[in-house]
């Protein structure tokens, strides 16, 4: 009996929780033309915490933790700012928001800058990068949200040539084959608590939820089933010095080694149970360095989103006025590219010259890195990327990333597997499986990193930080603002809300 009412009191005291969050939703758009206004940047009154508006303007602020005495401010490169007291807001469930455009006269911004010209202007944000972006020891809750979608061609792209053991034979291959979807899709949505030190960074994941199909699971279960018998013997040929297997195309070869011989990478090999319906795993190491190199797109001055400063000479810069983002009076200049890559917009703080918004992608007709050899060809058809910027005490921080990438994947090769005895002079051949792949994949990438908060941390206490070895990603049906506990997140765009995993049948 006492466990039972101590159960309902727990229910009743996080039903109550739950309810008592107070959020508040809308739109922002623009008040001439009623479009949305995407990514629009919202902050709270305390420096580094807020968030953004998603792609179609759309926006969820939970208000709990926030006093009446508070503001929650809505800016956009353009437009002119509108800040709202809490207690105003918090009674209402809904607050659309309509932003006027504000342009300021930039002949008085010119005589504060010695009438400088954009290509001086450009000069200058290079020349004090680093000063606007010097790193600091620092903690940041991270919101980062993922979308990749992946098609591959369904004509033949695996085909089983030879195959030697009785249990792998071409029914088995159409099989797996008929069972390949149109497109791979995947949603991942995690929260993580972000250390960075002197020299290198720390990763505190705190959720971590996915919302991809079960194609591949079905699938790789009938891989399991179909080719367990040849993981078993492979593993056991570890341990027989006297055999060995070998993966071997055209004349590039490797033979096979045990995971203790080479530390395993297998993102899932810290946990046995992670094939089930619910958990699978990311080695923290892989996590990190995706998000760092997220943070370098765009905080790295070498960084190939930035050649429109670095290589200022590829591209054609304009002038197109002057207004406010935040407390800065900024320059707006739109660029083309001439011999670059990439057009676009950006915003500059005419005192500091620190990028404080850019908005680029690629041009029409241009691309990436783009390689075919023996066989294997890689592109990189498209690249845009939207970044908010935030100011510090001292310097800049970034608030938002906005990165879309396409890219096209192919290999034409013949793979063969080998089961070999050694020899005196020539290894004898057991057994063989040889395949011809005629593999084209296309993937689009969408990643959005949201600093939700940021604070300053010593070294004493970035020393103390203890880090996990894996990442744990939980299955999730379908995106529900339930599932992060209330926080302040992007708001899922239409397309995700309306998404549900598909369950095996």
């Amino acid at each position: 009996m006492l466990r039972k009412l101590v159960f309902i009191l727990f229910i009743f005291f996080s039903t109550k929780s739950l309810y008592a969050q107070e959020f508040i939703k809308g739109q922002v758009t623009d008040a001439e033309s009623k479009e949305a206004l995407p990514f629009t940047n919202i902050l709270f009154s305390e420096k580094g915490k807020g968030t953004v508006s998603n792609a179609e303007g759309n926006y969820t602020i939970n208000l709990s933790n926030l006093k009446d005495t508070d503001s929650v401010s809505f800016s956009y490169g353009g437009y002119t700012t509108i800040k709202y007291l809490v207690k105003d807001i918090k009674k209402r469930s809904t607050l659309n928001v309509a932003l006027k455009p504000l342009v300021i006269n930039l002949e008085e911004v010119v005589i504060t800058s010695k009438n400088i010209s954009v290509k001086d202007i450009i000069s200058k944000v290079e020349e004090n990068f680093e000063k606007n972006y010097k790193k600091e020891n620092v903690k940041e809750e991270l919101f980062i949200h993922s979308f990749h979608r992946t098609t591959m061609n369904k004509d033949n792209p695996f085909q089983l040539k030879k195959s030697s053991f009785e249990e792998i034979n071409q029914a088995k291959s159409d099989k797996i084959m008929a069972m390949l979807p149109d497109e791979f899709i995947n949603y991942l949505d995690s929260k993580h608590s972000w250390y960075t030190g002197d020299d290198e960074h720390k990763l505190v994941a705190k959720k971590a939820i996915s919302l991809e199909e079960s194609s591949f699971q079905k699938i790789n279960k009938e891989l399991e089933k179909t080719l367990n018998f040849l993981a078993e013997d492979i593993e056991n040929s570890f341990g027989n010095d006297d055999v060995y297997y070998r993966i071997k195309s055209g004349i590039i070869g490797t033979k096979l080694k045990d995971e203790e011989e080479a530390e395993s990478d297998s993102i899932n090999s810290l946990n046995p149970d992670v094939f089930d319906s619910l958990h699978y795993n990311f080695k923290t190491k892989y996590v990190k360095s995706g998000i760092k190199e997220v943070f370098n797109n765009v905080t790295d001055i070498d960084s190939d989103y930035l050649e429109f400063i670095t290589k200022k000479g590829k591209y054609n810069f304009e002038l197109e006025g002057a207004t406010m983002i935040d407390n800065d009076v900024a320059y707006k200049i739109s660029f083309t590219p001439k011999g670059g890559n990439f057009q676009g917009m950006i915003f500059v703080s005419s005192e500091t010259f620190a990028l404080l918004q850019m908005d680029i992608e690629y041009a029409p007709e241009k691309r990436g890195k783009h390689i075919q050899l023996l066989g294997i060809g890689f592109s990189e058809n498209f690249k845009k990327m939207k970044v908010i910027f935030e100011k510090g005490e001292t310097n800049y921080f970034v608030k938002y990333i906005y990165n879309q990438v396409d890219i096209s994947f192919s290999f034409e090769r013949n793979l063969s597997l080998l089961k070999k005895q050694k020899r005196f002079m020539f290894d004898k051949k057991l057994e063989e499986i040889k395949v011809k792949t005629n593999l084209h994949m296309s993937s689009v990438e969408t990643r959005e990193l949201l600093v939700l908060e940021r604070k300053k941390i010593t070294p004493d206490q970035f020393d103390q930080v203890k880090e996990e070895e894996i990442v744990k990603v939980k299955r999730e049906q379908k995106n529900s603002l339930d599932l992060w506990e209330g926080g302040t997140i992007i708001t899922p765009t239409k397309s995700l809300e309306q998404y549900q995993r598909k369950e095996e049948m």
